[in-house]
């Protein structure tokens, strides 16, 4: 069993790695050692939480000498909170390092020969996310309270009163909603039995019309404070407030989880604007957090597909039409493919919204619906796919390569499962062109990546 408190002094840091630690080399124990915000160039004191063979990963006790490029933080709760771990340093060089580790993560999974280009800066680096998502917890004294959770916990949450990577007007709601929730004593959810009622907290805000939309999930139960709540929100922040909706979460043994909506003031939605294009945004659907930066998202992807008016273009995992639709204005059809039916509600009002009309929108898993198209001997020109984290299935691959695109644009928010996915298109006859990544979360060391495959 490790000994508790273990100490390491004056570990050198000598880089970053993925999954944003620093690397340092430590003891006959330890010999590889990662440590949670520390920067190239720093001198530091550690404790270690963690061993495995021959690697420990630790919590800076001490800067003993700070790195020339790291800067203090804006953030009060930087040293307790589980989230920006590259606040303190440089956004240049969080830029250099992203593109660095992306770089080896491509040369040591993928095994890709290909150079990546300089990341595309966020043009805002603060009070850049449109949206919040905040966890109930309570105080000694049984009052709830919201905030992130703590560095290294699943569990513990820590009370916060700013985020700076949140708008200012985000930032107010936040502090008019802790102050309402301490003045009650609502139980908070305790997933180990199931147990209390409050669970976590959303803020939206719309960039293009300056406008908040909120939700709360909450166990079964009674809630006679919504009402109250909504009309604290409306009062306080006028025009700016969208709406508010109440979310039960259902959870029963052996079921899949559902969320209903119990309760609604106001909008369930907000509009965004990206490139001239309006965009409905639903309480609980996916939209890029980074409002801003999401046009030179769609841009670099659109830029790769080269879409021509001849093209059919086919977008898997298509959201609510976010790429299709600004695809489709530039070639003769378009067709997106999404599981959740309300995202494909969205993409086909966008659609009407934009005054589209070459759109075609499929409700389902992607594996049989792109098997559907194999079958019926279904080609598409261009392929644009943006999946979960976690990747594609080879069977996804194998069934998007049998469409024989020219051109696959691959979008991710993992360089891990990019990089292996891009191996099993090498296998079906598609290389990697060009790869450009677009830093659509900074403080933080995760990154957008868009790649071109040709075959």
């Amino acid at each position: 069993m490790q000994k508790q408190h273990e100490h390491i002094d004056g570990l050198e840091i000598k880089k970053l790695v993925y999954e944003g630690f620093g690397l340092g080399n430590g003891d006959e124990k330890s010999k590889t050692v990662f440590v949670r915000k520390a920067y190239p160039g720093d001198v530091v004191n550690v404790e270690l939480f963690k061993r495995k063979r021959a690697n420990g990963w630790a919590n800076v006790l001490e800067v003993v000498k700070p790195s020339p490029s790291r800067v203090e933080p804006r953030c009060v709760h930087f040293k307790e909170c589980g989230g920006c771990p590259w606040q303190g340093l440089e956004y240049s060089e969080q830029l250099r390092w992203k593109q660095t580790i992306i770089q080896e993560v491509l040369d040591s999974v993928g095994k890709l020969n290909v150079k990546i280009e300089p990341v595309l800066p966020s043009g805002d680096t603060f009070g850049f996310r449109n949206k919040v998502e905040l966890s109930f917890e309570a105080d000694e004294q049984g009052h709830p309270f919201l905030g992130f959770h703590k560095q290294g916990s699943h569990w513990e949450v820590l009370n916060i009163s700013m985020c700076p990577i949140q708008t200012e007007i985000a930032q107010r709601a936040m502090k008019l909603i802790q102050d309402f929730f301490a003045q009650t004593t609502l139980p908070v959810y305790e997933s180990r039995d199931n147990s209390g009622f409050l669970k976590s907290f959303t803020i939206r805000y719309s960039f293009y019309t300056g406008k908040l939309l909120f939700g709360i999930l909450t166990n079964m139960g009674n809630f006679p404070e919504f009402d109250d709540l909504g009309n604290l929100l409306k009062k306080e922040l006028g025009d700016t407030f969208a709406g508010i909706l109440w979310f039960i979460e259902k959870q029963e043994k052996g079921k899949a989880t559902t969320r209903v909506i119990q309760a609604q003031k106001g909008d369930d939605f907000l509009e965004e604007q990206v490139n001239g294009m309006l965009f409905t945004i639903p309480a609980t659907a996916f939209f890029q957090t980074n409002s801003q930066q999401a046009e030179q998202l769609a841009k670099v992807t659109l830029d790769f597909a080269d879409l021509q008016a001849d093209d059919t273009l086919i977008d898997v995992y298509c959201g609510s039409g976010f790429f299709t639709l600004q695809g489709a204005m530039k070639c003769k059809s378009a067709t997106g493919i999404e599981l959740e039916p309300e995202l494909i509600l969205m993409a086909e009002q966008n659609a009407i919204k934009n005054s589209i009309s070459n759109a075609t929108f499929l409700t389902g898993n992607s594996r049989p619906v792109l098997k559907t198209f194999v079958l019926n001997e279904k080609t598409f020109s261009v392929c644009i796919i943006d999946p979960p984290r976690s990747g594609l299935i080879p069977k996804v691959v194998t069934r998007i390569a049998a469409l024989a695109p020219k051109r696959i644009v691959y979008v991710s928010c993992n360089p891990v499962t990019f990089a292996r996915d891009c191996q099993l298109f090498a296998e079906e006859g598609y290389h990697l062109k060009k790869v450009q990544p677009v830093d659509m979360f900074p403080q933080t060391y995760h990154c957008e990546v868009v790649g071109l495959l040709e075959r």
